[in-house]
């Protein structure tokens, strides 16, 4: 594959071999002539960004995308222009994709497990800070050699073309062979994006379901021989009865990710994430290799004089420490499980705090700086040391540091 630009430098980076290439984008490894660092550097065809607001859109896009920091997410640098050519500067991950990695019997239900927590909980991430991936595939996931560390990579960018070009596809008589790479993305398209609505959170937590069927059967759920039938398949709901089984428990989880209407899938990633460690290895996993945007938890005892609760403390990665105590709260203060927990730091400062019925997890965004809580499932939200309580969208605003606990009852 020869170099697109002329002397193999664009901005400040040295191009040095190609990785791959996507319908949109040639990606190359590079190095960062100012930092010395290797470098992702994703290159986007002549044709795949033509007019002004498409610039824009995928600026914004960037931007969005640089501002995540996770574990399990490729993290991007720079976004420019040279040589009249559109580049991302993104983190360099030694590894294969999953796509490469996943046999045609599939993967062991542990590595499914433990490769499903992982994008699950990135995926969690993301949609906090309001960021929807709208691309999600096996091809979209590195996978570190050592311990198998996921990275999702191309979060959100072009997303809105990519939606575009699938509807396109879609109605094409063409086989999938002939149709090439754009069929990639057509195999994990929710039924809403071929019908021309936005993509949402639902839209993702289709893909999980897709990706969780192939890493599991090595199969896709929906088969066509051109892209219409396929396109066709997605849109009525028919998968291929002849699919090989999963073990139970996921199979229910998959089922739940593919259904055809939003509203009946999982509402967030975090509800897959606790469905996903009740898998064989699931929770042992959980534990292990809990990425480190959520805070390290140790369990403690606690005793009440009607209810016994499990308290949770969430070692920050700085000296703050956060313990989740239990306190029984007047009959005047509404809450969705009874008795609620409060949220005390290192100040001295209590939150209210109370999970949705029926879901043990909750949420919890912290500013280490100024010890500000939130927490988006509970009634009341986080209060400051003066006394002010938050609403909702000034703790987005804020880009309080995430976490998650889970109360055992």
């Amino acid at each position: 594959m020869p170099l697109p630009i002329e002397g193999g430098v664009i901005g400040h980076y040295t191009l040095e071999e190609p990785l791959g290439e996507g319908g949109w984008a040639i990606v190359y490894r590079a190095v960062d002539l100012r930092l010395g660092r290797t470098v992702a550097i994703k290159i986007l065809r002549e044709a795949a960004f033509v007019q002004e607001a498409d610039w824009g859109s995928l600026l914004r896009e960037a931007r969005l995308a640089a501002s995540l920091a996770h574990p399990h997410i490729c993290m991007i640098f720079d976004v420019d222009e040279d040589k009249g050519r559109t580049y991302i500067a993104m983190e360099y991950v030694e590894g294969l994709t999953l796509k490469d990695l996943v046999p045609e019997d599939g993967l062991p239900i542990e590595q499914v497990s433990r490769y499903g927590l992982q994008i699950a909980d990135a995926l969690a991430y993301a949609h906090l800070q309001g960021v929807i991936h709208g691309d999600l595939k096996s091809s979209n996931v590195l996978v570190a050699p050592e311990g198998g560390m996921t990275k999702l990579v191309d979060f959100g960018l072009g997303r809105r073309l990519r939606a575009e070009e699938i509807r396109r596809i879609a109605t094409s008589k063409l086989s999938l062979a002939e149709v090439g790479r754009p069929a990639g993305t057509l195999t994990y398209a929710a039924p809403e994006v071929l019908s021309g609505k936005p993509t949402s959170v639902q839209t993702d937590i289709w893909g999980f379901g897709v990706l969780l069927h192939e890493m599991a059967t090595g199969q896709f759920p929906f088969r066509g021989q051109t892209a219409f039938e396929l396109g066709l398949a997605i849109m009525t709901g028919q998968r291929d009865a002849s699919l090989p089984r999963v073990q139970h428990r996921l199979h229910a989880i998959i089922d739940r990710c593919l259904e055809k209407e939003p509203g009946c899938r999982y509402q967030s990633a975090r509800e897959i994430l606790h469905d996903l460690e009740e898998l064989p290895g699931g929770l042992a996993l959980e534990k292990q290799a809990r990425p480190s945007w959520r805070f390290r938890r140790v369990v403690l005892q606690a005793a009440l004089a009607a209810t016994v609760f499990l308290i949770l403390l969430f070692v920050i990665p700085t000296t703050r420490t956060v313990i989740l105590r239990q306190h029984l709260l007047p009959r005047s203060v509404p809450n969705a499980v009874s008795p609620p927990g409060r949220v005390n730091d290192a100040g001295g400062s209590e939150i209210p705090r109370a999970p949705t019925a029926g879901n043990p997890h909750f949420m919890v965004w912290v500013n280490t700086k100024s010890g500000v809580y939130h927490c988006p499932d509970s009634v009341w939200y986080g209060q400051t040391k003066e006394g002010r309580y938050m609403t909702e969208a000034q703790a987005q605003e804020n880009r309080y540091r995430p976490a998650v606990g889970k109360v055992c009852q």
